[in-house]
């Protein structure tokens, strides 16, 4: 069954059927925060979604039935093992790669074990990083895979994750983090979209595309509607 979940101003949830349009509630008002950031949520295969907030305790996860933080995580978040949905873990975005989540709020990425979506211990292989890059005035917007890579935007500039490896008796997982564009980042959390095999993006100068390691703009048609349309409203 298809459905489209979506998020609503109050804080709660409905799921969508696509083929009858019926509606059935995934939570109720205040169970996702609204604010300084909404809800944003990613598709784990067949299974269901995870979804992230901005709150303390941000990290839900849905199949049909809503798992909070703190209540007892279903199988696929888990990869088969028991345990319970993480607290303390919240962010702006959140994606899948490589059999890990990775979840961004302000300048830090944080990224689950593999194959356990609610462990982000660095004893199972977890962690975080915080970008000291001179190019990121202030954080991440925004993370989306693409051919094999997992792309971060910030707002100036955009890196890129590749060659994810967890080894160790005690699980370490190692990447390599490298800038693929200095200077041109996402201007919008959500206006970020695969098209086709590049990365379609937009900020305050206009749309671009990523091509592999580079940043092309295709908007110059519309140079003059970016440069006098008003982004403070």
């Amino acid at each position: 069954t298809f459905y489209h979940a979506t998020f609503l101003s109050d804080g709660s949830a409905v799921a969508v059927n696509q083929a009858t349009g019926a509606t059935s509630a995934m939570g109720t008002a205040a169970t996702f925060a609204t604010g300084p950031t909404l809800p944003h949520a990613v598709q784990i295969g067949i299974s269901g979604i995870m979804i992230v907030t901005a709150s303390t305790n941000g990290l839900f996860a849905w199949d049909g039935t809503l798992y909070s933080p703190g209540s007892t995580a279903p199988s696929w978040v888990t990869g088969g093992t028991t345990a319970t949905m993480p607290t303390g873990i919240s962010g702006s975005a959140i994606e899948v790669y490589q059999g890990h989540t990775w979840i961004i709020r302000g300048a830090t990425c944080t990224f689950s074990a593999p194959s356990n979506f609610a462990n982000y211990s660095t004893a199972a292989g977890g962690g975080s990083f915080t970008s000291t890059d001179s190019f990121l005035r202030q954080g991440f917007v925004n993370l989306r895979q693409s051919n094999g890579f997992l792309y971060l935007f910030g707002d100036s500039s955009v890196n890129v994750i590749s060659n994810v490896q967890t080894t160790g008796t005690t699980p370490t997982t190692t990447f390599n983090n490298l800038n693929v564009d200095p200077q041109n980042g996402l201007g919008w959390r959500d206006a970020l979209v695969s098209f086709g095999r590049v990365l379609a993006f937009a900020n305050q100068t206009g749309i671009y595309v990523l091509f592999g390691g580079a940043a092309e703009k295709i908007s110059h048609k519309l140079d003059n509607i970016f440069s006098s349309a008003d982004f403070t409203n």
